[in-house]
């Protein structure tokens, strides 16, 4: 088996097939189909060559320059576990002849690649147009990568991944039939660098809601997991979702180096579903861990205590329960929890019984609580004191006192009395 190194962790992750799910068919494994889009809406409709793997679209290049020219960019090859299996392996390659033509950028994508070579590099800088609907928020994009560095020097391999809502039209240039000189331009929808701010569009209303970007420079030898946390600029719910995996310096094109590449496999969304922070009555709890779910022998501050929980997961549901047999839940429910009944945990907070403190019980000294006023018989000559739960005095009384009028908020308190101790909740 192949060595396996981590530079980013993530969370527990499910793959299935659907785009229009939670996740993308990332494992590229199996299923690499012919082309049969082409460009879609853009002129020429040139249909790309090879295969790629289902469930996404690849950047292979099908053009009539001065003769055919075909080149294949994206290839399937050993995944990560060195058995069965396909990973995606991308790599740039010059297209054109002799001295016309340009690096053509390798990558896979959930949209539509707008990529030819020719030597007027702006002409073929159509971006990504497009992506697939989607109306979920993850946490992250985590997939497994390697990487080598051709002769033409080295260069950053992208990984991005963006949400949003909405539809925006642009202009990008064309090359219908090869024609070098052609300053035609055509009309398309939703084109990467607008939806990512990179370019102004035409017209159309597409708000971004979320993106992950992250560039690996030099060389991974060895497959490497990286998870790429997504950063959220509001709250809204997106769409649309689009991922681009590329071997190229995706947004320069003037500096893609023929030779690099990329291997990627089991690219998938992460759906945090645990707790970040948990406090009981505005207080942090004492040890708390993410990963630890239970948590006895708590002192219960309040009747009704105040738990205020926070998830890591950005779409997640957190549930408090009711203080039931002392005990208290809390359940936090991924965002993808719908389609993946298993990204749930449950926390569990066990508070001591409140009367366990309660002592002397054959005593003639009593004290109980009525309406707001504590209330004492049978004592004699003992001060009465009043205590919060974690041991703070916050009342002391004669004797003489028997029906104590107090300003104390709704809680349990300890009322002391001598050697009679009890609890009362106000």
């Amino acid at each position: 088996m192949k060595k396996i190194t981590t530079l980013l962790m993530g969370a527990t992750l499910l793959l299935t097939t659907s785009v229009q799910a939670q996740q993308i068919k990332g494992d590229l494994d199996a299923d690499w189909v012919k082309d049969t889009k082409g460009n879609g809406a853009l002129p020429g409709k040139y249909l790309r060559p090879g295969i790629q793997p289902l469930g996404w679209e690849a950047s292979n290049v099908n053009q009539k320059v001065l003769m055919s020219m075909s080149m294949i960019l994206v290839t399937p090859d050993a995944n990560k576990t060195g058995t069965t299996g396909n990973s995606a392996k991308m790599e740039n390659k010059y297209v054109g002849v002799m001295n016309i033509g340009s690096n053509a950028p390798a990558y896979i994508t959930l949209g539509t690649p707008w990529v030819f070579g020719v030597s007027d590099i702006p002409k073929c800088d159509g971006g990504t147009i497009g992506g697939a609907e989607f109306t979920y928020r993850p946490d992250s994009l985590v997939g497994y990568y390697k990487r080598t560095i051709g002769s033409e020097g080295s260069e950053p391999a992208l990984i991005l991944s963006y949400l949003w809502k909405g539809t925006s039209v642009s202009t990008v240039k064309t090359n219908p039939k090869g024609n070098l000189s052609s300053s035609s331009t055509t009309q398309v929808q939703d084109q990467d660098l607008c939806i990512l701010g990179k370019k102004n569009a035409d017209s159309g209303n597409a708000q971004l809601i979320g993106k992950a970007e992250y560039n690996i420079e030099g060389t991974l030898a060895d497959w490497t997991r990286i998870a790429v946390p997504m950063e959220y600029s509001n709250n809204e719910i997106p769409e649309k979702v689009n991922i681009v995996l590329s071997s190229a310096n995706y947004w320069i094109r003037n500096a893609i180096k023929a030779g690099n590449t990329l291997c990627a496999d089991d690219v998938a969304f992460v759906y945090n579903s645990k707790l970040t922070s948990l406090s009981i009555d505005g207080t942090p709890l004492n040890g708390f861990d993410k990963d630890k779910l239970v948590y006895t022998g708590l002192t219960l501050g309040n009747a009704a205590p105040q738990i205020v929980a926070v998830s890591d997961g950005k779409g997640a549901t957190v549930t408090v329960g009711e203080l039931a047999n002392n005990k208290i839940t809390i359940v936090v429910k991924g965002n993808d929890y719908e389609a993946n009944k298993a990204n749930v945990h449950t926390y569990t907070l066990a508070f001591d019984n409140p009367t366990s403190i309660d002592a002397n019980e054959a005593s003639s000294v009593k004290a109980y609580a009525a309406d707001g006023t504590i209330n004492v018989s049978g004592n004699e000559s003992e001060e009465v004191l009043i205590y919060t739960i974690q041991g703070v005095l916050v009342g002391q009384y004669a004797a003489s006192e028997t029906a104590i009028q107090t300003n104390l908020s709704k809680g349990i308190y300890i009322v002391k009395i001598g050697n009679y101790t009890t609890r009362i909740a106000l």
